[in-house]
């Protein structure tokens, strides 16, 4: 689980490719919705890299995380914004973007984007990537 938030937030702001990679689990599992029209799976200990990978070349866009809530001892939210380089066909600059994270341990082994951080605790509370 998280422990120090600012250290959390440098990893991901990054992003540190290869701390990402330690606090993965061999299993870990990505669904991205988030800056696309369809969801986007990965699996494996490298998949939250994959994502970002892909994020950042297909979008040509760049990102801040810049909060972490905790929901439970095994369970949290990063939120931020991503921002494209070259706007949306409908204009847009930017997008808001809450990631809930379910971890085992020290490592997260279950990924899925939202758009608000109230989208991500609804899905939590359903049980979601539980």
């Amino acid at each position: 689980m998280i422990e120090d938030d600012e250290a959390w937030l440098a990893i991901w702001n990054g992003p540190d490719l290869d701390a990402i990679r330690a606090i993965s689990t061999d299993d870990l599992e990505v669904t991205a919705v988030t800056a696309a029209i369809e969801p986007r799976h990965y699996k494996g200990p490298d998949a939250a890299v994959r994502w970002l990978v892909e994020l950042e070349e297909r979008l040509g866009g760049d990102w801040s995380a810049t909060a972490v809530t905790k929901l439970d001892n095994q369970t949290s939210v990063t939120e931020g914004e991503l921002r494209f380089r070259e706007p949306t066909t409908t204009g847009t600059e930017s997008q808001k973007f809450a990631i809930l994270m379910r971890f085992r341990g020290d490592k997260i082994r279950w990924i899925g984007t939202f758009v608000t951080v109230q989208a991500a605790r609804e899905a939590w509370e359903l049980g979601v990537g539980a």
